[in-house]
């Protein structure tokens, strides 16, 4: 277990009359209340299986912070797909882009975008799509062919990776389209996972989202909206909520190999009955657990967090 007590400087955008780089302090001061009230719950959740449990929960309104293995990297999957968006969307907020706009795309694109685990079914023929469709798609339904478009738009892995690179997430990698991601799905642990993150930078990047400072009103809305009306993950999270809590969330599902769920995982910002909101990351990994075990982990962990006020 980690508490972050020192503070994380990331450069975040102003918007006065367009966008101004600044460099911005966001204080995660170690919390002894927050340690009491989820340590012995999410310790005992970890310890009740053969794997790796990575969880990160930051109270957004005071910062104060839990961590369990919060500067351990963790493959993504599907979160990245949130990291996706947000380039996109902070494009939108640029100029450089419009939700509105038409985006070709190939036929083999279409393809992929028709194959995914939710697919989505176009028409033959089909040569462009609108960001929104695409956006909106990559988001609620986890669609692998989408957010390759948008990620290919963006310049490729690279350009998707840059963007956070320079806000300050060092620790978060983006290094291959989805497709690749699915077709190359090795064990979860080691020094440099390619396509991973820590709890404690994906927290950090939700609580951003939460207070305006990744992008404008409208794009976090817009974005946050998506999140709410997420159609994967029934059985992770949003699983564990008590009555009243709310959630804005995005799943990431690696494969199962060797005996091992490799990843299984859940972000998003949690609000309990009294509008007091958490940035919370939960990631499964090399788990000796069926895909039903590790979602059930990981609504354990709500469960927890649905002990605070």
């Amino acid at each position: 277990m980690k508490i972050w007590s020192s503070a994380k400087v990331v450069t975040v955008l102003v918007f006065l009359f367009g966008l101004v780089y600044s460099p911005v302090q966001i204080m995660l001061p170690a919390s002894a209340n927050l340690d009491k009230q989820l340590n012995q719950q999410i310790s005992g959740i970890a310890s009740s299986f053969k794997g790796r449990l990575g969880v990160g929960v930051v109270d957004i309104d005071s910062g104060e912070a839990y961590f369990l293995n919060g500067s351990d990297n963790f493959r993504m999957q599907s979160v990245a797909k949130m990291l996706v968006a947000i380039a996109i969307l902070r494009q939108v907020d640029a100029g450089k882009l419009k939700l509105s706009q038409d985006v070709p795309v190939s036929s083999k694109e279409i393809d992929e975008i028709g194959k995914a685990a939710l697919p989505e079914n176009l028409p033959r023929g089909t040569k462009s799509l609108k960001l929104s469709y695409l956006i909106e798609r990559s988001m609620l339904k986890s669609n692998n062919g989408t957010s390759d478009v948008l990620t290919r738009l963006l310049g490729g892995p690279a350009a998707v990776d840059k963007t956070f690179k320079a806000l300050g997430f060092l620790a978060i990698r983006v290094d291959r389209y989805e497709r690749q991601v699915s077709a190359f799905d090795d064990a979860n642990s080691g020094a440099a996972l390619l396509d991973s993150a820590t709890p404690e930078d994906i927290c950090s990047l939700l609580q951003m989202l939460h207070q305006g400072l990744l992008l404008k009103p409208a794009s976090a809305n817009y974005l946050l909206d998506l999140m709410r009306r997420c159609q994967t993950g029934d059985n992770r999270l949003r699983a564990g909520l008590s009555a009243g809590w709310t959630i804005a969330e995005k799943t990431g599902t690696g494969r199962i190999a060797k005996g091992l769920s490799v990843s299984t995982n859940d972000v998003g910002i949690l609000t309990s009955p009294k509008k007091h909101s958490y940035a919370v990351a939960v990631f499964v990994a090399d788990a000796k657990l069926s895909r039903a075990q590790c979602e059930e982990k990981i609504a354990q962990v709500a469960k927890a967090i649905c002990t605070l006020p």
